[in-house]
């Protein structure tokens, strides 16, 4: 096993510009900002700019790892449904009550039922903050599967549980990598997989999951509901900084956008308001780059790219962030360690 610390010299620079802008901007607008918060911001990114040269093998072995993380997870999932199902969700191991307030992050749906007033709930694998982030963590290891290893049978397992999450924000992350997906896996691979995809969707639709779905889709434009509050407020937030004139180049100061506990404020949105347009430009090349550059898998970064943009509000929360540099930013096959593993996409 072959391990070499470093810091990308891109990387760093690229984040020395993210830095002053964001630093900048605060004291060039007028009103109060949060220091902490703009800290903490700085901070969490500033991970990105590490890595670690290893060998092509040790890169698979950490893959496989994560992979098998996802495997045990899924069991979880499993025996969470099967509890349900049987003496009752009252007795799942629940870490609310478990851990002080304190020890908890605000504002996610631990507990989430199917729908008001359902007596059914949606497994959260216990450890993960909603069944939402539990899904997307699990469609991550299904592209860390398909890219490295392709075990259809751990594959099969993978799938089945997303559907059992009857959460669609893991499905959409599958949804906008897919085409890379297919690309990679060329027009044999699709024909032997297509009856392992088949077999998903009818245990899909025996369990009423697209009914699920589409209820959930139908509230899109209403106000205060969850996929709502996910993707339509932010874009709209967004949409009206572009009108507000000096606000939109220097924000209107960290910590202070809108606390409405239930809207997801993607992180272009958040630094966007709070900090400038520049300043988020600035921090999307950044990412970009440090996810991309190099990287032995681009699908993946990719799709780690998607779940920190849109499918959750993670810019001042670690998870997201630590979950794309450990994933995708901090491990590179070294040139001279011999064949690297050929970037897919």
């Amino acid at each position: 096993m072959f391990f070499r610390f470093g810091i990308d010299p891109g990387r760093l620079m690229l984040f020395a510009v993210f830095a002053v802008f964001a630093i900048g901007s605060q004291f060039l607008q007028s009103g109060p900002f949060s220091g902490p918060s703009l800290v903490v911001g700085i901070a969490i990114h500033a991970l990105y700019c590490f890595r670690f040269h290893v060998t092509p093998e040790t890169h698979r072995q950490l893959m496989r790892w994560y992979s098998n993380a996802i495997v045990l997870v899924c069991w979880i999932v499993a025996a969470q449904q099967l509890i349900q199902h049987t003496i009752g969700y009252q007795y799942w191991p629940n870490m609310n009550a478990w851990l002080p307030d304190n020890m908890e992050f605000n504002y996610y749906n631990y507990m989430a039922a199917m729908a008001w007033k359902s007596s059914i709930y949606r497994p959260n694998g216990v450890f993960f903050l909603e069944p939402s982030v539990l899904s997307q963590f699990i469609a991550l290891g299904i592209v860390v599967e398909f890219v490295f290893f392709r075990r259809a049978l751990i594959l099969a397992f993978m799938a089945a549980s997303l559907i059992a999450c009857f959460s669609g924000t893991g499905l959409l992350l599958l949804l906008i990598v897919s085409p890379l997906l297919v690309f990679k896996l060329g027009q044999r691979g699709l024909f032997m997989v297509a009856p392992l995809l088949a077999g998903v969707v009818a245990v899909a639709v025996r369990l009423g999951w697209l009914d699920v779905v589409q209820t959930r889709m139908s509230t899109l434009h209403m106000q205060g509901r969850s996929a709502n509050d996910r993707f339509i407020q932010p874009a709209l937030y967004l949409r009206d900084l572009f009108r507000s004139g000096l606000d939109a180049l220097i924000g209107i100061g960290a910590g202070n956008i809108r606390q409405d506990q239930d809207y997801v404020w993607w992180p272009v949105t958040k630094v966007s308001v709070e900090y400038g347009v520049p300043t988020a430009i600035v921090l999307y090349t950044f990412l970009i780059f440090s996810l991309f550059k190099g990287a032995p898998s681009r699908t993946l970064a990719l799709g780690c790219l998607t779940m920190y943009s849109i499918l959750n509000a993670s810019y001042a929360v670690p998870l997201y962030s630590v979950a794309a540099v450990m994933l995708c930013t901090m491990f590179r096959i070294h040139p001279k360690s011999g064949a690297p593993i050929k970037a897919d996409g």
